[in-house]
């Protein structure tokens, strides 16, 4: 992690590790940590549930007059039309995974005699990048969480393998230019 990166963490970052997370943790953790907040697991809880309030006739008035004309079905339908996301195809994927302005010029470039293919190193804000991407690409495919969750350990685990040679600077190091 040499390199800068913008380390904003946004709700659906946030959804995505906590799944991840969640998931990871075995049934006995959280009926352990019930227990011993003082929660019995041979209560009868029935009578122990709130009655639900029965709902003020006058609420419903008081929503229509802030509406005016407008019904509830428009104001919840109001944004059913907006475009949210844009269908690419799998060249334009692969292209903003690989940062190639089109394959076009890849082909050109693979035309002009490279005989022996080097790879360069992917430094670690690079690999964030490409799963970042694919995390994109499969959000848009509308496909399982399992492919997500792989990604976002594959994440976790790039992370915590750059953090783990990092080391934590005392106070102290900050003030000793001054």
């Amino acid at each position: 992690m040499q390199q800068k990166r913008d380390s904003v963490i946004d709700l659906k970052f946030a959804v995505q590790v906590l799944s991840i997370v969640w998931a990871q943790i075995q049934p006995g953790i959280v009926k352990n940590c019930f227990r011993k907040a003082g929660f019995r697991v041979d209560s009868d809880c029935t009578d122990c549930l709130p009655q639900e309030d029965q709902p003020d006739p006058g609420v419903w008035s008081a929503v229509e007059e802030v509406f005016g004309s407008q019904q509830f079905s428009d104001y919840v339908t109001a944004d059913d039309d907006l475009v949210s996301s844009e269908q690419l195809t799998d060249e334009e994927i692969v292209a903003q995974i690989r940062q190639v302005p089109n394959a076009e010029q890849e082909e050109e470039q693979n035309e002009e005699g490279n005989s022996g293919i080097v790879t360069e190193e992917v430094t670690t804000s690079q690999a964030l990048d490409y799963i970042q991407g694919l995390k994109n690409y499969f959000e848009q495919q509308a496909t399982t969480s399992d492919e997500m969750n792989t990604l976002v350990m594959m994440e976790t685990h790039i992370v915590s393998k750059a953090v783990r040679h990092t080391v934590q600077a005392k106070l102290t190091s900050f003030f000793q230019n001054i």
